[in-house]
């Protein structure tokens, strides 16, 4: 026995809830990547904070002034940074070490130093631009390990590092 169906009509009416079904999950889809490519971070608070905490880390162990004074010395390769990330136009850092005693300073900086000039500017100010690099700002005394003189070292770091989706 065979069985034939005549009905036709289903047909025609489920393409039509076919068509919206689609069209919501697309809907969806395009909701979800204009939602996800419209939220702007601002992380450069955070990345200056964690190249002044490396930085202080770095400074802190086995410091050695005669060393870390010294023409050759590479601070790079010192604090393992990235040399061709900070130079990079978007970070800064300056690290300043004073003799409590002599009263004699000695400082090593990277980056773009235009950030330097932010940093006090809005320091100054007391509140943060938005337009402007981020900073962070650490203080510390840190006693030498051969003689024993304790300096006194400030550490600066900047970011500008913007995300910038395409």
């Amino acid at each position: 026995m065979i069985k034939i169906n005549t009905k036709k009509a289903g047909e025609r009416y489920l393409s039509i809830w076919m068509f919206i079904n689609w069209f919501i999950i697309l809907l969806a889809v395009v909701v979800g990547v204009v939602m996800f490519y419209s939220v702007k971070l601002d992380i450069r608070n955070i990345e200056a904070n964690i190249m002044a905490e490396r930085l202080s880390n770095c400074m802190s162990k086995n410091f050695d002034y005669t060393l870390i004074s010294s023409p050759e010395f590479n601070i790079y390769e010192f604090c393992k940074l990235d040399k061709e990330t900070i130079d990079s136009a978007a970070y800064y850092f300056n690290v300043s070490i004073r003799d409590s005693n002599t009263n004699t300073a000695y400082d090593i900086t990277g980056g773009n130093r235009d950030f330097e000039v932010y940093c006090r500017y809005q320091a100054l100010k007391g509140k943060a631009e938005t337009n402007l690099a981020q900073c962070a700002e650490r203080t510390l005394m840190i006693q030498d390990t051969k003689t024993r003189i304790v300096y006194s070292t400030s550490i600066l770091a900047a970011s500008n590092q913007k995300e910038e989706f395409s």
